[in-house]
């Protein structure tokens, strides 16, 4: 009876032990885990998860996003305007090519290709006897509206033909897209605009991203030394050049020119929102 006894007591003991270890097994990988959200990687609810490097890394990537799209009708920057940009200013067309220009070349179904027999005199081809060798891309607009949510916040488009780049003009047939090339004249620009990240911030699920411009003017002999102009038509003039700049232009040369007029040249604020993840863009204002 008494070594029952005992046993009895020592089964008591082990189940204890077995219960307290699970408990603490539950308990540091579930509950202090879920508990713990600074731990989770751009967490919605606060900005505690990322450090300042982390946020300019952000913001950055979405500086270059906004850098990297120009008008294609006069080539100026689509975001960085003389005016506040928005999802209300924008026209359709910068939305249609914005949107194009979020595509992938798998989505774009492309066919052909580039040949220059395809930038013959206009007359030599329409849609109807388009030549095979030539470039053609076919996708459906759903395509378009899933980047249209991918980027963009709050921004309504309407599915029109457009322009997807100089020499590629899109055409929609009810739902679906299909772009031809499409022979452009050429544009050059009369002025160059030089522009530099500043810094990023990060509330909550807003993220704020800043940045400098100025734009240097072309004499009529094409060199670029006419002056310094504040914003981003080049009309506003703040300074002579007494050198002159080529069109390839070095860091250095965008550090000293930024550094010595800041005060003087146009800042910008472009507005993301955190939506599943993803930072959507919102606005890009003049800061005064």
């Amino acid at each position: 009876m008494e070594n029952k006894g005992l046993s009895n007591i020592i089964s008591v003991i082990i189940s204890i032990a077995i219960v307290g270890i699970l408990g603490f097994i539950v308990y540091k990988n579930f509950i202090k885990i879920n508990d713990n959200s600074n731990n989770n990687y751009g967490n919605t609810g606060t900005n505690n998860s990322l450090n300042d490097k982390d946020i300019n890394k952000i913001g950055f990537e979405k500086y270059n996003l906004l850098y990297s799209k120009e008008n294609i009708a006069d080539k100026s920057f689509i975001f960085f305007k003389d005016n506040d940009v928005n999802s209300d200013n924008l026209s359709n067309q910068d939305k249609l090519y914005l949107l194009y220009s979020f595509l992938s070349d798998e989505d774009k179904n492309k066919t052909g290709n580039y040949d220059e027999n395809c930038f013959l005199d206009k007359g030599v081809y329409t849609r109807d006897n388009y030549p095979d060798s030539c470039s053609k891309e076919t996708f459906d607009k759903n395509i378009l509206a899933e980047r249209n949510s991918y980027y963009l916040d709050n921004v309504s488009v309407n599915y029109e033909d457009f322009n997807a780049t100089s020499v590629l003009k899109c055409y929609i047939d009810s739902s679906k897209y299909n772009c031809y090339l499409n022979k452009t004249n050429l544009i050059i620009p009369k002025y160059l605009t030089i522009m530099k990240y500043d810094s990023s911030t990060l509330n909550n699920n807003t993220l704020e991203v800043f940045n400098y411009l100025l734009t240097v003017r072309k004499n009529n002999d094409s060199t670029y030394k006419k002056g310094i102009y504040s914003n981003s038509s080049a009309t506003n003039k703040i300074d002579d050049l007494t050198t002159e700049i080529g069109d390839e232009i070095n860091q250095e040369l965008v550090d000293n020119l930024i550094n010595q007029y800041k005060d003087k040249i146009t800042k910008y604020k472009s507005t993301f929102v955190k939506v599943d993840n993803r930072y959507l863009w919102q606005k890009t204002e003049i800061v005064k």
